[in-house]
């Protein structure tokens, strides 16, 4: 998992947050993976709290959001994503 990890802790650093698909295409963009891969790769690095999920808390069609572990999200984020 390291080049992810490294991936997105690089990414991160840039943004606020993403939702899970959109995460997941800049996965596939970056490395050429399977959206079942990148998929994984995300619920992974959650899991291993590189990037934290607003999980069990979902948004349009079942997805998380997904943030450094440095920037909450605001209510602002929040709004734009409900």
């Amino acid at each position: 998992m390291g080049k992810y990890d490294d991936f997105l802790r690089a990414y991160f650093s840039e943004i606020k947050g993403l939702l899970g698909s959109e995460l997941s295409a800049s996965l596939m963009k970056q490395f050429g993976i399977s959206p079942e891969n990148a998929r994984k790769v995300v619920q992974r690095v959650a899991d291993n709290k590189t990037v934290w999920s607003t999980k069990p808390l979902s948004f349009g069609r079942g997805q998380y959001f997904y943030f450094h572990p440095n920037h909450y999200p605001d209510r602002f984020m929040i709004m734009r994503l409900a």
